[in-house]
């Protein structure tokens, strides 16, 4: 029963949903286990499944719906999601599909950390910057001010900047 993702689902997941930095995107959490809400979503969404190491670590990613990507540790821990053009949800005035114009309209400071641009230091919330800007913009004046940023990352970034905070996985 695959539905627009611009309709709101079920109960479980909705597509446009305000966006909770540091805690969820459509009413899924961070820090849950997937396995909180994976009968509901293969029963109601169209799920795709990978699987990846990185570094020794297994990780998982679930696209639902071609509007959200959930990736999970190898327990099922949830440590990010993605959130593409067909989420409707947003941040304050934070939404996919904006122009880097129109976020420097809302925010008081840009920094672009690790392929992310980070929207007034708020770690838990970032826009995912396209290639090849992911790997050759070191500062905001680097993007053009009419490129379209399509994802947004949730994640807890604050290990970024507080290297004690990294978590094992990272290490």
């Amino acid at each position: 029963m695959l539905m627009d993702a611009s309709e709101t689902k079920y109960k479980m997941i909705d597509y446009k949903k305000e966006i909770v930095p540091f805690e969820s995107i459509g009413g899924i959490l961070l820090s849950e286990n997937i396995n909180n809400y994976i009968t509901d979503l293969y029963k109601h969404c169209e799920v795709v499944v990978k699987e990846f190491n990185n570094g020794g670590v297994n990780f998982f990613t679930y696209s639902i719906d071609d509007c959200i990507v959930i990736s999970t540790l190898e327990d099922g821990e949830i440590i990010s999601i993605i959130a593409n053009e067909n989420y409707k949800g947003s941040y304050l005035n934070f939404h996919t599909g904006m122009t880097v114009k129109e976020i420097k309209k809302y925010a008081d400071e840009l920094n672009v950390m690790n392929g992310c641009l980070i929207i007034n230091k708020n770690y838990g919330f970032a826009f995912l910057l396209p290639t090849p800007y992911n790997e050759i913009a070191d500062y905001p004046k680097h993007l053009p001010d009419n490129l379209v940023l399509k994802e947004i990352f949730l994640f807890d970034f604050t290990w970024w900047y507080q290297p004690e905070l990294t978590p094992d996985y990272a290490k």
